[in-house]
């Protein structure tokens, strides 16, 4: 979309395929690309909002081929614009609205190796090889901010996790809550042993008080991890029924509920006893 007709005043296009990657366009590593799914259709979701903002007068498409014999072709169908929700009826994060997280590239990352799965209702999303993925969710983080999901995995890479983060720099604040992988990182937040997964391909409900940790903060992207740098990249990684939502019984505003303080023999009226035990609630 645009606002105007003029190509070279401001990044509009996105782009989606084509041998000479444009200056003037965002990169399939703005979004999931086309090239590996040729010559099938492909569905896209992409959040444009997330690129650029404002009144747009115009959609256009490219299929630019200036070299002999200019026999490129393109076909689009189904094309609609529409608000996307965050959250199902029941409170879920949706993830279907899912784009690629930023990565270092000083390390051999690769960002953009591996296939995504998920099903209709968008409350489950499967991860293969080394990706990360980012939801807009835009929620005000308190400390009593609690994230709730379920996790499993087939295949343990170097680092799974989760987390929310206030832009897409992976490496300018921990974030991501790493509870299952091989390596240790200055990337992610570590979680004590009784969080570790250990469920050899099952299920396992996670609750996390990430208020604890982060500051209060519009946190604007839930951050899914599933990294492995290996170079044949096989771990695996599977996240559903996600929420976020305030603790409400939890008299010290620290993240944790009253009842689970009095059962672990903590004061759920003080809220120093909290920073001096690790995110444990799982």
């Amino acid at each position: 979309m645009d606002d105007d007709t003029l190509d070279a005043n401001g990044k509009r296009l996105c782009q989606l395929w084509g041998t000479d990657p444009w200056t003037n366009a965002f990169q399939p590593g703005d979004y999931d690309g086309y090239s590996h799914h040729t010559p099938d259709w492909k569905t896209y979701r992409i959040r444009v909002g997330r690129l650029a903002t404002g009144a747009m007068h115009h959609f256009f498409v490219v299929n630019d081929d200036d070299n002999a014999p200019q026999d490129s072709s393109m076909t689009i169908r189904k094309v609609r614009f529409y608000e996307a929700p965050i959250v199902d009826g029941q409170g879920y994060i949706d993830l279907r609205y899912w784009s690629g997280y930023g990565l270092p590239t000083n390390d051999g990352d690769a960002p953009k190796t591996g296939a995504v799965t998920g099903d209709s209702s968008g409350r489950e999303i499967s991860i293969q090889g080394n990706r990360w993925l980012q939801v807009l969710v835009d929620y005000p983080v308190t400390p009593r901010t609690v994230v709730e999901f379920s996790y499993r995995s087939d295949v343990e890479g170097e680092s799974h996790g989760l987390g929310l983060d206030e832009n897409t720099q992976l490496g300018d604040a921990a974030r991501v809550f790493r509870f299952h992988g091989t390596q240790a990182s200055n990337y992610t937040i570590p979680t004590s042993p009784s969080l570790r997964y250990r469920e050899a391909g099952g299920w396992r409900q996670y609750r996390l008080p990430v208020g604890r940790q982060y500051p209060a903060a519009v946190m604007r992207y839930l951050v899914l991890a599933n990294d492995d740098d290996r170079p044949t990249p096989l771990a695996s990684a599977a996240f559903k029924d996600i929420k976020i939502y305030e603790v409400t019984d939890d008299a010290d505003a620290d993240g944790i509920p009253n009842s689970w303080e009095t059962a672990h023999a903590l004061n759920p009226n003080s809220a120093a006893d909290a920073r001096q035990t690790p995110i444990t609630m799982g």
